[in-house]
């Protein structure tokens, strides 16, 4: 073969070394940013086949030894033959580069979309390391903390715990690695601008079975309006205490079976017992009577009024009572009973009528 041939393929070698080189170079690149997004895992399932990233990595360490190749050594035969596989090469490297591009292209999409999902979910998400500084956050946890999401990374996130709530917050962290279990707690925060608000956390450690957990997931909402909403709840459930004890009437609640669900605390005052002590009957039966009113009646009207019953206290003696019996839905119960003393009433009006008794008597007798 002339000199003329051997030097045109020599150059042809050259050109041809120095593309793969270059391609080389961006497949190395683009398989590196395709493992950045992958973030940690090197591969990617991809219709219901396995992307491999480290294989293009491996593949561009093969390419790169046709370097070393001194082609003034080779012989006519050797350089005819590295043409060919630098030729083979160049197409798998092209039609590989065009794969790792379109996977990294749909990377790129899917990370985009769930890092959306992550920032505008409704709770702050947190990732914590073991000493209690943010590696990451999303946005809502920044608005929840008043700063931005670069304002909370790196940071103690004890800057943001209230001061007497240190304990809880640490004690909290400590269970989060020991157990790598699921805990929660609820403390007051500190925002920027120095407001306080309660938050419950939700945190796990991570999950890997093989090596001790480094950092840990943590969930954060707000529960102040919670908060309020049980404070007034107590509230209004102790003001509501504070009146029936203070009314003369004693009520009960029931459920369908006259057990009963609610005891009035003022019922000592009618029927000489304590909560407990009635508790133990069981059946509001054993208290006001059986039979004391006709269920189908009261489904139907709701409520039955005034109903005279006899009974005794537990020194023995007579009561008489008016009792209203109404339906409700509280707490299990169905039948509240409303008990009304009206024995002194009663005898007031016996009195009465004896004494008119008397009198219309006496007259008869003039």
């Amino acid at each position: 073969m002339p000199d003329q041939t051997r030097d045109q393929l020599l150059t042809q070698l050259e050109n041809m070394r120095r593309r793969v080189a270059e391609l080389e170079t961006a497949l190395k690149n683009l398989a590196s940013s395709c493992q950045e997004a992958l973030n940690p895992p090197p591969q990617r399932r991809e219709k219901g086949k396995i992307v491999d990233f480290r294989w293009f990595s491996e593949r561009a360490a093969q390419l790169k030894a046709y370097e070393s190749h001194d082609l003034s050594d080779l012989s006519m035969e050797d350089v005819e033959r590295l043409l060919r596989e630098l030729q083979v090469s160049q197409v798998e490297v092209k039609m590989q580069n065009e794969e790792l591009r379109r996977v990294h292209e749909q990377l790129i999409e899917s990370r985009d979309k769930y890092s959306s999902l992550y920032d505008a979910a409704p709770v702050g998400y947190f990732t914590l390391n073991k000493e209690g500084f943010v590696l990451e956050a999303n946005l809502t946890a920044a608005i929840l903390l008043g700063t931005t999401k670069a304002g909370l990374v790196h940071k103690p996130f004890s800057s943001f715990v209230s001061k007497d709530s240190y304990n809880a917050y640490y004690w909290h962290l400590e269970r989060v690695f020991r157990t790598r279990s699921k805990q929660s707690c609820e403390i007051p925060l500190v925002r920027v601008d120095g407001s306080t608000f309660y938050a419950r956390f939700e945190s796990v450690a991570s999950q890997n079975p093989d090596i001790t957990p480094t950092y840990c997931q943590t969930v954060i909402s707000d529960t102040t309006d919670l908060k309020k909403a049980q404070q007034d709840l107590l509230e209004s459930e102790e003001l509501h205490r504070i009146t029936l004890s203070s009314i003369s009437d004693t009520v009960f609640i029931s459920d369908d079976s006259g057990g009963f669900t609610y005891i009035c605390p003022n019922v000592h005052v009618i029927f000489g017992y304590t909560q407990e002590e009635v508790q133990e009957f069981k059946n509001v039966a054993h208290v006001l009577g059986p039979n004391l009113f006709d269920p189908a009646r009261l489904d139907r009207c709701e409520e039955i009024p005034n109903i005279e019953r006899t009974v005794k206290d537990k020194a023995g003696r007579e009561h008489v009572l008016l009792i209203n019996v109404k339906r409700v839905s509280i707490k299990g119960g169905t039948t509240l009973f409303s008990c009304r003393d009206i024995t002194e009433r009663k005898h007031a009006e016996l009195a009465l009528q004896q004494s008119l008794e008397k009198t219309q008597n006496e007259g008869k007798v003039i």
